[in-house]
């Protein structure tokens, strides 16, 4: 499970019970990688990480994990993101 309880990085979506992470992946390629590498192949349909996922269906372990984010750490608002986790 993802350790995103507490994560100055998360965010909770409207109208939905899943999550989604702020911090900018483009800093860690290789990272966002294996989260979804890590998540179950029956959970993949649900597990769109970062945009709308929920981190159960994760791994243990997460590189952008932070009691406080950074905000030259966080990913840039984007519209059309936003919308695209939510029409999973």
């Amino acid at each position: 499970m993802l350790p995103c309880n507490g994560c100055g990085y998360c965010r909770a979506l409207p109208g939905d019970a899943h999550i989604q992470c702020r911090f900018d992946w483009a800093l860690e390629p290789n990272a966002i990688v294996e989260i979804v590498d890590n998540c179950p192949n029956n959970a993949r349909r649900w597990f769109l990480f970062p945009l709308n996922y929920d981190p159960v269906w994760g791994p243990d372990e997460c590189v952008g994990q932070a009691e406080t984010a950074d905000p030259q750490k966080i990913m840039p608002d984007n519209p059309l993101m936003t919308l695209l986790g939510m029409l999973r």
